[in-house]
């Protein structure tokens, strides 16, 4: 009891665990070619990706899936693991991921135990994990144990991953310095706490949010208003930009905050 008293209120470790990401960037071992070495040394040839995941893993998925197509020239599709419909055509050379980040998401291993002896990779930060024993490989993002039940490093580390394994199929080479660049860049941000603090006191007046985004942008404000709703409980909508005067434009009022990612 004593030791469950003293832990960090969950605020505190999703706080923790977004001012981790810079510093794990020092300890983290990546290797950009898994994926490739992998299918070369019989995972499967493929001609298409199909990622499924749950909440920000979808989200995730959805940027890795822009990457593989718009890097690697590689058919990609995304699908919520709740909502997947397995296709008839088994003749393709399709790679699945499932993407977990605690690997017991019970709608990515329910998909993954309809595609049964199917090449699966599972993608997750939780070694030999539940999604593990139905997978015929396991990526781990090793970003440590995320506590907080929001989604914070681990959607970071997932993109991160995905965006590797895509520049390797599109053979590009790296800049020996990406590491501190994405390290500076992550710093600059927590390094505005005060802003942030000051720019979040106006943004809680609002209780209806639209985050728009186009393109890369899009998963992006789809995550955002899920952090929205279920960190600060307030409702909010994820759109792509352009589709705001298909319909949404109607409510939008003084009452309501949009808030545009570019």
């Amino acid at each position: 009891a004593l030791s469950f008293a003293l832990k960090p209120a969950a605020g505190d470790y999703m706080l923790r665990e977004i001012e981790e990401q810079p510093k794990l960037l020092d300890k983290w071992e990546y290797n950009t070619g898994y994926l490739k070495e992998n299918l070369k040394s019989g995972l499967v040839p493929i001609d298409k990706i199909v990622l499924f995941g749950c909440g920000s893993s979808f989200h995730g998925g959805l940027l890795g899936r822009k990457y593989f197509q718009d890097y690697s020239k590689v058919e990609a599709i995304c699908e919520y693991a709740s909502q997947y419909n397995l296709p008839f055509n088994y003749d393709r050379k399709i790679l699945y991921i499932g993407i977990t980040q605690s690997g017991s998401s019970a709608d990515v291993i329910d998909v993954m135990k309809k595609l049964k002896e199917k090449p699966i990779l599972c993608l997750t930060n939780t070694l030999n994990s539940t999604a593990s024993r139905y997978c015929r490989k396991e990526a781990l993002i090793n970003c440590n144990k995320e506590f907080s039940v929001a989604a914070t490093k681990s959607f970071s580390y997932t993109v991160l991953w995905l965006y590797l394994q895509a520049s390797e199929f599109a053979n590009w080479g790296l800049p020996r310095d990406c590491k501190n660049q994405l390290k500076k860049a992550w710093e600059d941000i927590l390094n505005q706490q005060e802003h942030i603090k000051e720019l979040a006191r106006f943004i809680v007046k609002f209780q209806n949010i639209f985050f728009m985004g186009h393109d890369y942008n899009y998963p992006i404000a789809l995550e955002s208003s899920l952090k929205m709703k279920e960190v600060a409980l307030i409702h909010s909508e994820g759109y792509v930009s352009s589709e705001l005067k298909h319909g949404p434009i109607a409510v939008i009022g003084p009452e309501v905050l949009s808030i545009f990612i570019v």
